[in-house]
């Protein structure tokens, strides 16, 4: 029998992956050794055959380039450049071209059985750019709901089948020059992505943010090639940058989740709350540590106005200039109201602040706490009496947390208009 490498090197220092933590087989990653890798050690461990990854997607995935051929593949696609990384770490790694130009989840729901026969140990997904391109019609290629059902049952069917899954959301659009294939129309799919991965508890990608953050002087392009909607080698470095951190942090595999995890709120008091103050004169932070754990962390949202920037709840910046600075939704039923961020591990948690922008009045607020997606317990609840505020809500005493979420209604109950300008978790020193 062959040999099969795999690692799992402790977390080291580096921008924000945008990636939940992926699970893998806790049989597969088992020795451990040590090389020194940006500031992190790696785990390595023996079992059998290489680490066989299939990705699976649409010409993003396939290694598009100008001539119409795989001209990326074998030199700057993120198959490559991954393929590269892992070797680099020590990794024995085989990884499949699953890719097919023009591709759709509706498209691609005929070939998932190709990724059953390759009996891959994990499935990197990433559909959404010709999902959402509008057709003659005006209409988007596959309707979003309809995209939604295809990917979870993506997830699903791999997940029977003991295949590790890895989501990715879709690159953003470097300009919006193409009225049938803008940020606007894509925006919608990626947050599909996000919550399929949150409530189906895989590991994700937010190739969407994370080109966004590299583009520190706001110009996209330098990561795609001149037709505006394929990445070039750079851009596809950054698409291998964040499955290797995903690979780097695993540890167990998700059906190892429960019985690894202990239940949420185990070491909290016995009814889970605390009333919230409004701290807004006080800003003493004794018996805290000064580390905003939610800083650049990936965040979902019930709905929100169109004209929002993204990470505006995580970026650091309390104080919203102006409405496209603050998290905020129309003043229309339709949208129930909530905010849930991933800390991308558990953490012990004892202080959460919100705050609110300038623009709008008095809001309850109340924040929960959960080791995994739909088992929370309540921090507390608190009322926004004045603009440009904040409620800080305590603990007695340290609880351990993974995701916190903000839930909102106006002051008369009604889950509709809300606007909110940072949110920041504390752990105690």
């Amino acid at each position: 029998m062959g040999t099969k490498q795999a690692f799992m090197p402790a977390p080291r220092k580096c921008p924000p992956s945008g990636s939940y933590r992926l699970i893998i087989n806790a049989a597969f990653f088992a020795a451990v050794i040590t090389l020194a890798a940006c500031c992190a050690d790696l785990v390595s461990a023996q079992a059998a055959g290489p680490l066989k990854i299939y990705a699976f997607g649409d010409s993003i995935t396939y290694g598009y380039a100008p001539t119409g051929a795989q001209s990326l593949t074998n030199s700057g696609s993120f198959r490559f450049l991954l393929g590269e990384m892992l070797k680099e770490a020590g990794i024995d790694a085989r990884i499949v071209n699953g890719g097919v130009p023009g591709e759709t989840v509706a498209g691609a729901k005929a070939r998932i059985n190709g990724i059953f026969l390759e009996k891959p140990d994990v499935a990197v997904i990433m559909f959404g750019t010709n999902d959402c391109m509008a057709g003659a019609d005006g209409r988007a290629q596959v309707p979003l709901d309809v995209y939604k059902t295809e990917l979870e049952g993506f997830v699903r069917k791999l997940l029977q089948k003991d295949i590790g899954v890895i989501l990715m959301t879709s690159p953003p659009l470097p300009t919006d020059n193409i009225p049938a294939l803008t940020n606007r129309r894509l925006m919608p799919y990626v947050f599909a992505v996000r919550r399929t991965a949150l409530e189906n508890r895989v590991d994700f990608v937010d190739n969407f943010a994370n080109f966004n953050d590299a583009a520190s002087d706001k110009n996209l392009m330098r990561f795609f090639l001149a037709d505006a909607i394929h990445p070039n080698t750079e851009g596809h470095k950054l698409i291998a940058e964040g499955i290797f951190d995903v690979l780097r942090d695993g540890g167990s595999r998700y059906n190892q989740w429960e019985k690894n995890r202990p239940a949420a709120g185990e070491e909290d008091d016995e009814n889970g709350e605390e009333n919230a103050s409004d701290a807004s004169e006080n800003d003493d932070d004794e018996g805290w540590a000064a580390e905003n754990l939610a800083l650049e962390k990936t965040y979902m949202e019930s709905a929100k106005n169109k004209s929002c920037s993204a990470g505006v709840l995580t970026d650091g910046e309390r104080k919203a200039k102006s409405r496209s600075d603050a998290y905020f939704t129309s003043y229309s039923e339709d949208f129930p109201k909530w905010v849930l961020i991933d800390l991308g591990k558990t953490l012990e948690v004892k202080k959460v602040r919100v705050y609110n922008a300038a623009v709008l009045d008095v809001r309850n607020i109340s924040v929960h706490y959960a080791l995994e997606p739909g088992k929370y317990k309540t921090v507390g609840e608190g009322i926004f009496r004045k603009p440009s505020s904040k409620l800080e809500f305590q603990l007695k005493k340290s609880v351990r947390a993974r995701y916190i979420k903000i839930e909102i209604e106006d002051s008369y109950g009604g889950k509709n208009r809300v606007s909110l300008a940072e949110v920041e978790v504390f752990g105690a020193r």
